[in-house]
This record gives structure tokens, sequence and C-alpha cells, in this order.
């Protein structure tokens, strides 16, 4: 384990022109590490430079080495804000869509490792100082001590965690679920085949899933996201929608993007936006016509 930063070096890419250029070499990193997830891969972020990121070079990519050999990979955006008419540098991690810890690290380096290395060499990489770390889902004892080490004001925050269900090869999501949640499922699926012929879809490739994305998207926005305050449903976002959409042609290419729908005499009533990565599935957003809640 590497837990002191003396021999790291880092460098730094911005936007996707930098994305591109360690692409591989992050992909190989992550088939290296036991456990990653699908916002720690460069396709995710290449999709939010080119259509969700405010300003160019928003997003760069700390990229760690240990004699010579790609150890860690930390996605960060550089941003300049005023606060009582002082500006301030802030080194942080990209406010995706899905806000959680989104750097790859080797087993054998320690995060305080690579967070030391981080606040002293940056300012010598990029050329431009920060006053400030914002770094989500970092101990904050770990923060605390790297701060008082290098006389730097570092703030971390908290973020809610993802749910995984762990599946066995073979097993059925409805196997592990307790005898109620079984119970209800039957019900709810004895009231649905009353509506008409019942079909579920999933669809992995293209030219078939672009029908099957705009269905999703109609179905997402079928629901109170439409309507509540703030308005948070992909179909009113036009950026989102084209964000989102991208995800979905970057991960088709391996049959890595699965749209699930769940439709009655032929209408998509409810749909899941799925993507694959390693041996995990993740659910993006999923929506259902509030019509057909009952």
């Amino acid at each position: 384990m590497i837990n002191s930063e003396k021999n790291l070096k880092l460098e730094v890419f911005s936007d996707v022109k930098g994305i591109n250029k360690i692409s591989d070499k992050w992909v190989e990193l992550a088939c290296r590490c036991s456990a990653w997830h699908l916002m720690q891969l460069p396709d995710y972020y290449l999709s939010y430079a080119e259509l969700l990121a405010q300003t160019p070079g928003e997003i760069l990519v700390a990229a760690f080495y240990d004699n010579l050999e790609l150890i860690a990979i930390m996605p960060l955006r550089f941003t300049r804000r005023a606060k009582f008419g002082i500006k301030f540098g802030i080194l942080e991690f990209p406010s995706t869509p899905m806000p959680v810890r989104g750097f790859l690290i080797s087993e054998h380096i320690s995060v305080q490792a690579l967070v030391t290395c981080l606040s002293n060499q940056f300012a010598g990489v990029y050329g431009e100082q920060w006053d400030m770390m914002r770094l989500v889902g970092i101990p904050k004892p770990l923060i605390n001590d790297v701060a008082r080490e290098n006389k730097s004001k570092i703030v971390t925050t908290t973020v809610a965690k993802n749910n995984f269900i762990q599946l066995c090869h073979g097993n059925y999501i409805q196997d592990i679920l307790n005898a109620k949640m079984r119970s209800n499922l039957r019900r709810r699926m004895k009231k649905l085949i009353k509506l008409g012929k019942i079909e579920f879809k999933t669809i992995s490739s293209m030219p078939e899933l672009n029908n099957a994305y705009d269905a999703f998207v109609e179905t997402e926005a079928a629901g109170w996201k439409s309507r509540r305050s703030g308005k948070r449903a992909i179909k009113l976002h036009p950026d989102q929608r084209a964000f989102y959409y991208d995800l979905a042609v970057r991960h088709a290419r391996n049959e890595r993007c699965h749209i699930h729908l769940l439709e009655v005499d032929g209408q998509a009533i409810a749909s899941d936006f799925c993507l694959l990565a390693g041996n995990s599935a993740f659910t993006i957003k999923h929506g259902f016509d509030e019509a057909f809640s009952d």
C-alpha cells in the first residue's frame, strides 16, 4: 500500500480532447480494479463534457502515476467564484446528474496519498492556484489530516449512497424479496393483466433503441416530474435529453444500454433506462404513466 505521495506524479487532462487521450489507459485501470462503477468510466464524462458542461474545459481528468504506471483517475472541475467580493479558486468533483464518488483508484494506493498529491502538485501542473477543495465522499478525518499537513482549506461533503441488489448467476430479483413484497407484486400483476395485452420488452441495439428512448422520455415525463416544482423531467430540458441519448448511443455499441418497457396494448406505460458496466446493471432513470398507477 502506497501511503505517501512522495513518488507519485500528477498529469491533468482537459475537456473532451483530454478525456479521449487518456481513455484507453483509464479503461485498462478499471479492468485492474476489483470494484468500479459506471460513473468511473470515460464514456460517462465524455457525454457530460460534450453536452452538459457549461464552459469549455470545465471537466478535468487528474491522472496519478507511480513509476509511469497509471494508478488512479480523478475527474475534477476548477472554477473561480466570488464570495464577499473575493474570488476563490475551487477544485471539486463535477456536478454531474449522478453525483457519486467518481474517482477510480488502484488497491495499492491510499486515498490520503492521492489527495495529498493533488493538493501539492495541481497548481504546478495545471497552472491555476486553488484556494478550496470540495471532495465528495472522502472521509472527513482523512481530509482534515491533509488540510493540516498542507495548511489548506479542504472541504468534504457527503452524498447519498446508491442502493445495490446483489444477485448470483441465474437469480431473479423476486427471489430475494420478502414474502409481503412478492405478494404485492402478484396482486398488482393481476390488476395489470385486466387492462389489456401486457408485454415486457428489453431493447439493447440500434435502430430499435431510438424508438425505445423516445418511449422512455415520454413515460419519464408522464408523472410528477413534469408538473411539480422544479420540473425535472428529461423531456423539458433539451441538454439533458441529448445527454442521456448520447449515453445510450455510446453504450449501445456493445449492447450495454438496455431500455426496458412495460406495454399495455402496444402503449408504453412504464420504462427503465439501464446501463451495464462490468458485472453490474445501473438503473439510471425510470418512469411510469401515473394514469396507470392504481
